[in-house]
């Protein structure tokens, strides 16, 4: 059965700038899902998306009264001890054509995917948000090996579209961890602590961390540990696909 899109996610792909259309000319995209030139998402494919609608766990994908992790999520061993876990805002399901959509972004040098990504995303959060936007960063290596970090493509649509501040160079990987495809829960946990360091100046407002992809939720505390000692106080997150290490195939490390 084909899932409804929910209400708080565009009914069709969100429209793209003027801008966008031109670079369309040079570099036409093709539909994620059939290859049909002329969008990234087709009118015909995007109610496929495997959309999570509200009252579902984020991690497991398991339904929740209120919140957006489950109980048995909340009290996993891979939630640090005395710090509550980031809850966040998640728009689909890795697998299907969430799944290759991230992979698209992340693999193609037309990445221009983001700026349908990312309004979809921005679609999910409270209107009384006012957030400063910080994307969860790569290690310069990796940077330099791709070019560019799919997570700033996405913070980036993501705070043009609400006119939301966006700083892109104060949370820095100071550490290149090695792959997290095929770890557990704590190994993933421990293989990101300390990597990350806020570089910036003392953080006196709300935080919005944006991600392509949650499995655990260790890099994105990871990163949240080293924004309170900035001194952000109240941290939230996004990201665009939910994975299951009891689900789905575990995603592409960043």
């Amino acid at each position: 059965m084909q899932e409804q899109i929910p209400s708080d996610v565009f009914a069709a792909p969100p429209p793209r700038q003027l801008s966008q259309r031109l670079l369309d000319l040079v570099f036409p995209p093709r539909c994620v899902g059939c290859s049909h030139p002329g969008e990234w998402f087709c009118l015909k494919c995007w109610p496929k998306m495997p959309w999570l609608p509200s009252g579902h766990c984020i991690h497991c994908l398991s339904p929740v009264t209120s919140g957006r992790l489950c109980a048995a999520c909340l009290q996993a061993s891979w939630v640090s001890a005395g710090v509550s876990p980031l809850d966040p805002y998640a728009v689909a399901r890795h697998e299907g054509l969430a799944r290759d959509a991230v992979h698209q972004l992340k693999y193609t040098p037309h990445n221009d995917i983001a700026t349908v990504m990312g309004p979809v995303m921005a679609e999910r959060l409270p209107d009384a948000m006012k957030p400063l936007v910080i994307p969860v960063p790569l290690h310069w290596t990796r940077k330099r090996q791709r070019g560019f970090n799919q997570s700033f493509l996405l913070a980036r649509a993501v705070a043009r579209s609400r006119k939301w501040p966006l700083d892109g160079k104060g949370l820095r990987r100071v550490r290149r961890t090695k792959d997290q495809i095929g770890l557990g829960h704590d190994e993933r946990r421990a293989n990101v602590a300390g990597a990350f360091r806020w570089d910036g100046p003392r953080i006196a407002q709300p935080v919005l961390l944006v991600d392509d992809v949650y499995t655990t939720g260790s890099t994105l505390n990871a990163c949240a540990d080293a924004l309170r000692i900035a001194g952000a106080r109240k941290i939230d997150a996004i990201i665009f696909a939910s994975a299951s290490l009891s689900r789905s195939s575990d995603p592409e490390e960043s």
